[in-house]
């Protein structure tokens, strides 16, 4: 369509437009919607507990899932019983060890960063491996 055919269409539905009468308003519709809104408004809230539990959650499927496996799997090794052949460690085979951690003095007693001096030069040497 050229330019001149969109202006004479446009010109004929302008015409066409102000010929037309648009229907008349009922005179209850005013009053339909004012019911409708206060309908919607003036409904009373349900109480809280009953809103807490009607509430909807909604859980992509495969993020249930991971949770529920994850869940079945911890409660699985958290039930498990040690394998039959597995030594068993009493604890009479732990009191000497512990006994004898106890009885090392330690190593250090205090330390102290009092006439510390760093090296001037670090020298380092690469010592090359054997190779098989």
């Amino acid at each position: 369509m050229s330019r001149d055919e969109d202006d004479r269409e446009e010109d004929r539905l302008s015409r066409l437009l102000r010929t037309w009468d648009p229907p008349a308003i009922p005179d209850s519709l005013d009053d339909r919607v004012l019911q409708s809104y206060r309908r919607l408004v003036s409904s009373p809230l349900p109480p809280l507990w009953q809103r807490i539990f009607s509430a909807r959650i909604q859980v992509r499927l495969p993020l249930a899932a991971a949770v529920i496996l994850l869940l079945v799997f911890s409660v699985g090794l958290a039930l498990r019983r040690p394998a039959a052949g597995a030594a068993a460690t009493t604890p009479s085979q732990i009191a000497p060890v512990q006994a004898a951690q106890k009885a090392d003095p330690p190593l250090v007693s205090e330390t102290s960063l009092a006439g510390f001096e760093p090296v001037d030069e670090l020298q380092v040497t690469v010592m090359g491996g054997q190779e098989p």
